[in-house]
């Protein structure tokens, strides 16, 4: 298996675009943000489970690193 820092997360910038807060974020805060349920989420994640996997995620985390919560952005959109 390899490691996590064998992987990168490729970030993408549009000029004329602002960014949200890029930090970590549980679950909830997430949800909160996309005005999702935590079933819409697991969804959601599921759709992309091997790009967040590679990242290290596990499904029994609460709280996502900055690493996964820029996938979110670039997968879903900013909320």
């Amino acid at each position: 298996m390899k490691n996590n820092s064998d992987f990168k997360v490729k970030t993408i910038n549009f000029p004329d675009e602002v960014i949200a807060d890029v930090r970590m974020y549980t679950k909830k805060e997430l949800c909160e943000l996309y005005g999702i349920s935590k079933n819409t989420l697991a969804a959601w994640i599921n759709r992309s489970l091997h790009k967040f996997e590679a990242i290290g995620y596990t499904k029994y985390q609460k709280l996502f690193t900055k690493a996964q919560v820029r996938l979110c952005f670039e997968l879903w959109g900013e909320p």
